[in-house]
């Protein structure tokens, strides 16, 4: 199963649109199509109900997707670890609010990389 086939599906999925999808993947709509077709006949079940007005994911669809980010998910993982110097153990991912930067994130940066001894 290639990868690039299971990206097109989460992002017509997510933005709901063949067109957007294709132009945020940077690829012709027809590729997006070509992506999704292929998927479809190797799943051996349709992912979209296409019609003039659009399209809706069914609910092979719907099951899929769940499957789909966990797989993109373990992949990113995998690259991540692998990619890691011998003296590194894990990656730490950091969300925050925007706003609370200045106040509580530049203090607590210096902070973490010492405790932790991992160049960020």
């Amino acid at each position: 199963m290639n990868l690039i086939y299971i990206k097109t599906f989460l992002e017509i999925a997510s933005t709901r649109n063949f067109d957007r999808a294709a132009r945020i993947l940077n690829i012709a709509l027809s590729t997006a199509s070509a992506r999704i077709s292929t998927l479809e006949q190797v799943l051996g079940h349709r992912l979209f109900n296409r019609s003039r007005a659009g399209f809706d994911i069914t609910p092979a669809g719907i099951h899929f997707q769940r499957h789909a980010v966990t797989m993109m998910r373990s992949w990113e993982q995998a690259q991540q670890s692998i990619g890691l110097k011998s003296e590194q153990q894990s990656v730490y991912r950091i969300c925050f609010q925007i706003n609370l930067w200045e106040k509580l994130i530049s203090n607590w940066i210096p902070w973490i990389r010492e405790w932790t001894r991992m160049p960020f």
